[in-house]
């Protein structure tokens, strides 16, 4: 078979059938572009936002249900504090759509993955571990470097946001500097 396609009207040839006519646009992606759009990351981002407040409201519903409708009594305190802190990431989450600067892929996976440690630590009543990637690692080095950002700052709220989000156990390749720093 063989295919001739150009920007508007092609002719498409085939040797089992008769010619027909195709409308076809070929673009070429340039060098260096990415394949998504820069907004791409803030759509995802904007839709993840919207069910964790989906997910918000819903738990206060049961919650109003439980304490009105069925007299339930239930442990107040961890329960709203659970509602608290994932209201705190949604707010942290509304003020980074907030900001025009592009949402990275990389951004998008850690926020997936806190959630996904969120749900787990819900589900399951046993130690749970987190790894801090070493793309992480390398961004927050690189960025401080860069004078971008207070390394210590950021290297403690990474490990904040871990711990927040249901880990007992953090591995990551900041241990030694964080060995140090409780140590004084």
């Amino acid at each position: 078979m063989r295919h001739i396609v150009a920007a508007g009207e092609a002719t498409v040839h085939n040797t089992m059938h008769e010619p027909r006519t195709t409308y076809a646009v070929y673009v070429a992606k340039p060098p260096g572009m990415n394949v998504f759009p820069a907004q791409t990351g803030h759509r995802h981002l904007r839709r993840l936002a919207a069910l964790r407040g989906v997910a918000i409201g819903a738990q206060g519903g049961v919650l109003a249900l439980a304490w009105f409708v069925l007299g339930m009594h239930l442990p107040w305190l961890p329960l709203l504090a659970t509602m608290a802190a994932q209201a705190l990431v949604a707010l942290l989450t509304g003020l980074r759509l907030s900001s025009a600067r592009p949402v990275s892929n990389m951004e998008l996976f850690a926020q997936l993955c806190l959630d996904v440690l969120a749900l787990a630590r819900r589900e399951f009543d046993v130690p749970l571990a987190a790894y801090q990637v070493s793309g992480e690692f390398s961004l927050i080095e690189a960025a401080a470097r860069a004078g971008w950002v207070d390394r210590d700052r950021m290297i403690l709220e990474s490990l904040t946001c871990i711990r927040r989000a249901g880990a007992d156990f953090i591995l990551t390749y900041f241990a030694k500097d964080v060995a140090r720093w409780l140590g004084e």
